[in-house]
């Protein structure tokens, strides 16, 4: 556990780095797949994976912000029997990481459930409704329990691997099988988030295990879309 704690110590403030990194692949992959889009519009699978991985991708932009603080300066009086003493003092407020934080998690779980309806064949407008109502619910109120929002990515991302498990045995394509192993990898690396209860230093290498399961999502796409001989089965 010492080993543990030393490793994550050298981590600890790359968090922003990750995010910018994350942000930029997310963003490579839903440029990706957007043009697979254009290439073949009645593939309407290519326009939603475009927009879960932008969503995504907007998350991880807000959760940049929650890495900032604004200060400001106020007003304060002090009484001092007969004598008020008025004097300006330096504050600071949390509402950008109040704000990045909600978004983040909100555009995380709205992307992904794009992904999941994708395979979701019993979904409707009212179901889709009630769906993003209960993400946001969620989103504001587990401020305080982290381990439940990464628990509520966690069980997307195992039905959306599973998905994607199923459809490689079906084809048995590399490109299929790649999408499997970096879903299971992203999987993976919320797991290690669950596990911060365990110990804060299992934040740090689910940031590392996250960010290579999305350079290994924006290879494959990318691999796809430069040799144009491969189609990604969904």
């Amino acid at each position: 556990m010492n080993i543990l704690v030393y490793m994550a110590s050298l981590l600890y403030g790359k968090d922003i780095f990750f995010d910018i990194v994350g942000t930029i692949v997310l963003t490579i992959i839903g440029i990706s797949t957007l043009k697979f889009y254009r290439m073949n519009p009645s593939n309407k699978k290519h326009l939603y994976f475009s927009i879960a991985f932008f969503l995504i991708a907007g998350g991880f932009l807000f959760n940049i912000l929650t890495n900032f603080t604004i200060y400001y300066t106020a007003m304060e009086v002090r009484d001092l029997g007969l004598f008020k003493i008025s004097y300006h003092v330096l504050k600071e407020s949390d509402i950008l990481f109040d704000i990045g934080f909600f978004f983040y998690r909100v555009l995380m779980l709205l992307g992904l459930y794009v992904l999941f309806s994708l395979y979701n064949k019993k979904s409707d407008a009212s179901t889709n409704i009630l769906i993003v109502f209960l993400i946001v619910v969620l989103s504001y109120f587990t401020n305080s329990a982290d381990y439940i929002f990464h628990l509520a990515v966690l069980l997307l991302l195992g039905f959306i691997t599973w998905r994607y498990y199923q459809n490689y045995m079906k084809c048995k394509e590399c490109t299929a099988k790649y999408l499997v192993i970096s879903f299971a990898i992203i999987t993976i690396s919320h797991l290690l988030f669950i596990l911060y209860l365990m110990h804060p230093a299992f934040v740090e290498y689910g940031e590392i295990v996250q960010l290579a399961g999305y350079l290994g999502l924006a290879i494959t796409f990318i691999s796809v879309k430069k040799h144009g001989k491969k189609k990604v089965k969904n």
